[in-house]
């Protein structure tokens, strides 16, 4: 009985002490203009057969309207020469645009990437593949959750590191995915 309740105290002791390693390692920042980040309903759009086109995304982005969603998130197959105007349509109906990626391509592309999908009016960047969770793949979350930052960009972390309190410095990381998704469901039989 007394070693069952050591277990618990001493396993409570560690929770605790990790938990404050975590806050101590990831400062909180004292940002003055955050507006932009807010808790959000998001509509994703799964796809991995085709490339969709620009009317079916606008579709989407109507659907999302309707429904008060305020995000809606493009998956594989969006296009670079139709991103621009699928941005500018939905700001018109109060929606948000956020991009999937590739890890590699903000990493190839440092700034370029990130300024390029700002400019053409993304609010954000699904960034996925990872593929590790070493300190290499740490510091690719921290590089990309402060580049999105100056941008005014929110960030949503798929197949990932686990989360290490990353967004107490940088809030705009809204989310970790990293489960074995639907998409598995198409080609593994696991």
């Amino acid at each position: 009985m007394i070693s069952i309740i050591l277990t618990i105290i001493v396993g409570f002791i560690i929770g605790v002490i990790s938990t404050s390693q975590l806050r101590r390692e990831n400062y909180q920042l004292s940002y003055q203009d955050i507006p932009y980040l807010q808790v959000f309903l998001n509509s994703f759009s799964l796809n991995y057969w085709y490339f969709l086109s620009l009317q079916l995304y606008k579709y989407y982005v109507d659907w999302a309207s309707e429904n008060g969603i305020e995000y809606m998130t493009l998956d594989a197959g969006w296009k670079m020469e139709y991103i621009k105007e699928l941005c500018d349509y939905a700001r018109g109906k109060n929606v948000k645009i956020l991009v999937w990626t590739w890890a590699s391509c903000p990493l190839e592309n440092p700034n370029d990437w990130i300024k390029q999908m700002h400019e053409c009016g993304v609010a954000g960047a699904k960034i996925d593949f990872f593929e590790r969770n070493d300190q290499i793949a740490m510091r690719w979350g921290r590089e990309f959750a402060e580049r999105l930052a100056q941008y005014r960009m929110v960030a949503i972390f798929h197949g990932c590191p686990v989360p290490v309190g990353l967004n107490r410095t940088y809030p705009n990381v809204m989310n970790y995915e990293a489960v074995r998704g639907a998409e598995c469901n198409f080609w593994e039989k696991t």
